[in-house]
């Protein structure tokens, strides 16, 4: 989305009146975006207002819900879709975090935006010229940690108008893009927002604020709650961990993390911190006698079946990532005796496969 900011009629003629960004609806009538994007603003005067444009066209009025303050040197707003007329119905985005002591690339990394250099011909009725840009490109974690900030190096560089006109960044306008993550398993990851383009770094490197620095504010659990995030300090971490190889068994197979780990939890994506598995006693008991009995040279197999839903695969991967005696060891809380699979010997799945 296009995030616009209104000063009023009553601004100098020196001034722009108008102030353009991009913003991105992150679920229900939030947009993420840049603070300085609204000018830092909270509480507007009488002539001054925000909106917000989508990409047909449309525009909405909003609200700054939150908005971090200059001296806080943290380039972050949350505005609220006001207008009555606004139906979009999106699910909330997820979040992570990039581990700065990682030596290795954040791939994957891209954002839609509105950069001065996307000015054509008009796209739109009422005559806007500039039309979105989607970027892709990486982040190295050790880049700008004095200043807290993350450095998204773009495949591409900017094009500059036909007339070569353009006055200072060609990606003036990006500010306020959410950067997001692609990740194979577990989707799309916000980590952060565009806020800078500084020339000496290079044509097509963007300074980012992480969602993370939220963190050091007042007002931070106040933030968490609007974004969604019950657990800030349990968000996935980027680049991921690599996977480790523990003697050719189950948990070297990459789809550990994408598979087994979260349906043993009890959750539909990796993302997602916290243990909900209940319940699939009997199914779980009967199975853990099996695998701990002798083998049976007539009947050597099982077949795990059921309705979809019933929990097939949480079942089994609850036996898989269990056998793990370094996984068992990492569990929050410790396996009960009660517990169908607290008898589970270490080791008993040598491989597991997801097909």
């Amino acid at each position: 989305m296009e995030v616009l900011y209104d000063r009023g009629p009553s601004v100098p003629p020196s001034v722009d009146r108008w102030v353009a960004g991009s913003g991105y609806l992150i679920g229900g009538q939030l947009v993420l975006t840049a603070a300085h994007v609204v000018d830092h603003r909270q509480g507007l005067g009488d002539d001054e207002r925000v909106l917000v444009r989508t990409v047909p066209g449309t525009e909405y009025a909003a609200d700054v819900l939150l908005v971090c303050d200059r001296d806080s040197e943290i380039d972050l707003a949350l505005l609220k879709i006001v207008d009555s007329d606004f139906t979009e119905v999106l699910p909330p985005a997820a979040f992570a975090r990039v581990d700065r002591d990682s030596s290795a690339t954040v791939e994957g990394c891209w954002a839609v935006g509105f950069p001065q250099f996307g000015e054509a011909d008009p796209v739109l009725e009422e005559g806007s010229r500039r039309d979105t840009w989607h970027i892709h490109g990486h982040i190295l974690p050790g880049g700008k940690l004095r200043a807290g900030l993350l450095a998204l190096q773009v495949n591409d560089t900017p094009r500059p108008l036909p007339d070569g006109s353009l006055a200072g960044s060609e990606w003036q306008g990006m500010s306020g893009a959410v950067v997001f993550v692609s990740d194979l398993h577990v989707g799309e990851l916000a980590v952060g927002v565009v806020v800078e383009h500084h020339r000496p770094e290079g044509e097509s490197a963007l300074t980012v604020t992480p969602i993370t620095a939220l963190a050091g504010l007042p007002a931070a659990a106040q933030w968490w709650q609007q974004l969604g995030v019950t657990r800030p300090g349990q968000l996935p971490v980027l680049p991921p961990p690599p996977v480790l190889v523990r003697g050719g068994r189950a948990s070297a197979d990459q789809a550990w993390r994408s598979h087994w780990d979260p349906r043993a939890r009890g959750v539909e994506r990796a993302a997602r911190p916290g243990w909900f598995f209940t319940g699939r006693r009997r199914a779980l008991g009967e199975l853990v006698g099996w695998l701990c009995a002798p083998p049976e040279r007539v009947d050597p197999l099982r077949v795990v079946t059921g309705g979809p839903g019933s929990g097939k695969s949480a079942v089994l991967a609850r036996l898989v990532t269990l056998s793990d005696p370094a996984y068992r060891a990492a569990m929050p809380v410790p396996l009960t005796a009660d517990d169908p699979v607290f008898a589970l010997p270490a080791g008993t799945i040598d491989l597991a496969v997801h097909l």
